[in-house]
């Protein structure tokens, strides 16, 4: 084979295009893959978030019209993790791995020129990542702690402790 006819062969297969469209799958599918994956992650936790801010408001605005002395009630409890304040026995969490003990309820009373206020707050909840991200950059397992909270005015029947509990 002469020198012209192997250059000649050589530039026949450059402009061959014959499996770069495989090569630039392989290449972009993990990409897009991971870009996913993360969004679907993010979008979990938005659900997660706005479920527990749901919760605690209307676990405030339960607590806030008990008919009885505002403070640390089961019930309210109940109501924030289960949606009712007398939950069945096969009720479940709104949000997977919430108790009762993540829910923290405080009142205050009436300052000069405020009225009293019940506060729902969730303690010590994490989110837990379906894909274990941690694992791929040798972080462990990765959670996020979660903790909002809802402050309500106490219209109940029976009066507010005289300091915040």
């Amino acid at each position: 084979m002469t020198v012209r006819a192997f250059i000649s062969k050589g530039r026949r297969m450059a402009r061959g295009e014959e499996g770069t469209q495989l090569v630039e799958m392989a290449i972009v599918t993990p990409v897009l893959i991971v870009i996913l994956a993360g969004l679907s992650e993010f979008g979990l936790y938005l659900h997660a978030y706005t479920t527990l801010v749901k919760a605690t408001r209307a676990g405030a605005r339960y607590a806030s019209t008990l008919q009885t002395k505002c403070g640390d009630d089961p019930g309210t409890r109940h109501f924030v993790v289960y949606g009712t304040p007398v939950p069945a026995d096969d009720s479940k969490p709104a949000v997977k791995g919430l108790s009762t003990e993540n829910v923290e309820i405080k009142c205050c009373p009436a300052n000069l020129g405020s009225l009293p206020q019940v506060e729902v707050k969730i303690v010590g909840y994490e989110y837990k990542p379906i894909f274990n991200l941690g694992a791929l950059i040798g972080a462990g397992s990765i959670a996020f702690p979660l903790g909002p909270s809802t402050k309500m005015v106490y219209v109940g029947g029976a009066s507010p402790p005289l300091t915040c509990s």
